[in-house]
């Protein structure tokens, strides 16, 4: 049996758009090299979001970003993500504000779920359920100011879901359109 003596210890690490690898040949000092890789405009979309960051947000969106980008790991979409991985009522002030945004722009599919079943309307009432409690919960002289914050960004989200509510019959009359039209093809066939 031939003995293997090429083995490469090869170790890599993310910093921002870079990609640091380190790679070790047996008795060898270990060589290290930096690759830049750039990131996809869904990629910084979501970076964005999940960050706050409007501006850049708003950049990923006209370079090409997708709205309805969802990550093959957990299946959430850029917006659910924005939302979920926010959880302060600052961070979540930014996550309302993007999702408004975006929900602005009628390219929202409000009927992608994740990997749970879980929509976009799903989030919402769960982030808008954990204010209400946070709201009156909070009733002390010290955290009166947080209380109101957040029924303040509680009605904010009770927005978005009026809003929603109000895009869902068209979003499935798109998809109820487009499946009458699919059938209707087949048949001609």
């Amino acid at each position: 049996m031939k003995e293997l003596k090429e083995a490469a210890l090869i170790t890599a690490t993310t910093l921002g758009a870079a990609v640091v690898a380190k790679i070790a040949l047996p008795d060898e000092t270990p060589v290290e090299k930096t690759v830049h890789v750039e990131k996809t405009p869904n990629e910084r979309l979501m970076e964005a979001a999940i960050m706050g960051d409007i501006k850049a947000y708003e950049q990923a969106l006209a370079d090409s970003g997708n709205i309805n980008y969802q990550d093959p790991n957990t299946g959430k979409t850029v917006l659910m993500a924005t939302i979920d991985n926010n959880s302060s009522i600052m961070e979540q002030g930014r996550a309302c504000e993007i999702v408004k945004m975006s929900l602005a722009t009628g390219n929202v599919d409000l009927t992608l779920k994740d990997s749970q079943g879980k929509t976009l309307k799903d989030y919402i009432k769960s982030t808008k359920s954990t204010l209400d409690n946070m709201a009156s919960s909070y009733v002390t002289p010290q955290t009166y100011a947080t209380g109101r914050a957040a029924e303040s960004l509680s009605k904010d989200w009770e927005s978005v879901l009026q809003t929603i509510e109000k895009m869902q019959p068209t979003a499935q009359a798109k998809k109820t359109n487009y499946h009458a039209f699919y059938q209707a093809m087949n048949l001609r066939k």
